[in-house]
């Protein structure tokens, strides 16, 4: 990133991170750019999530039968690329930060 090192209160990646080719680096470039004893919030699908689990997320955005159809489609295929809750441990033990808290 094309940031100085310690520039970031916080850096947020939602729905994001399934999209790295080298996710330990990315976590490491994240790392890079907080501040001292700050945090990286990670927020993505899990790929134990469940077809009911995105059904009821789609039922809640309430959107037409045509396009919640289309977003369950968009989200189960997507979820083959996320990553296990184990995995971004292992991924996150791997990097710079050393170790990850779930919320």
């Amino acid at each position: 990133m094309p940031f100085a090192e310690g520039s970031f209160d916080r850096v947020v990646c939602q729905a994001a991170f399934k999209n790295f080719s080298q996710p330990v680096k990315a976590l490491d470039e994240m790392c890079r750019v907080l501040r001292s004893g700050e945090v990286a919030v990670i927020q993505n699908m899990y790929k134990n999530a469940t077809d009911a689990a995105i059904r009821e997320e789609v039922d809640a955005m309430k959107l037409s039968s045509v396009n919640a159809l289309m977003t369950r489609q968009a989200l189960r295929a997507l979820r083959r690329r996320a990553y296990t809750i184990e995995q971004l441990e292992r991924l996150a033990a791997a990097s710079a930060f050393g170790s990850c808290e779930r919320n």
